[in-house]
């Protein structure tokens, strides 16, 4: 798992599941302190062309690896979706 901003692996996508979506960045921070505190690895993502600040539980390297652990996810949270970036 990552933890930080930084390619998992560089000149590569990687997949976030996206948790929430929020339109002002202070509700998305305050939410990724939320999830941080459930024990993932959460990132904000601003989406330009939604003009929305996306909250991730996590970041993957393979779209295989993340679609894998979306179902997990899915169980709790059946808006969740992954992102490609």
């Amino acid at each position: 798992k990552s933890g930080n901003n930084v390619s998992l692996k560089p000149g590569m996508p990687d997949y976030y599941i996206i948790s929430a979506s929020f339109s002002q960045e202070e509700n998305a921070r305050n939410y990724k302190l939320t999830l941080q505190k459930e024990g993932n690895f959460p990132e904000v993502v601003f989406l330009e062309n939604k003009n929305l600040w996306v909250v991730s539980y996590n970041k993957y390297p393979s779209i295989s690896e993340a679609e894998k652990v979306l179902q997990r996810y899915k169980i709790q949270n059946p808006s969740a979706w992954i992102l490609t970036k």
